[in-house]
């Protein structure tokens, strides 16, 4: 992963594994530190199944719908 104020590449000092709330699925807590200029921020992980699920692009995003 690239560091969001620097653009370069960045190393993780802490990974997490949680249940969601309703459990049913698990997530990665990454904390995450830039090598270059030391900016430290946390990342989340799902699984890519319970995104498509519950999170849908807005309408000018979506590739399979700009055409239509």
């Amino acid at each position: 992963m690239w560091c969001p104020s620097c653009d370069k590449p960045t190393q993780v000092t802490d990974t997490r594994k949680y249940r969601d709330i309703t459990g049913t699925f698990d997530f990665v807590h990454r904390q995450r530190v830039c090598r270059e200029c030391d900016h430290r921020f946390l990342s989340i992980e799902i699984p890519q199944e319970v995104w498509d699920k519950h999170y849908k692009l807005p309408k000018k995003y979506r590739q399979d719908e700009q055409d239509s």
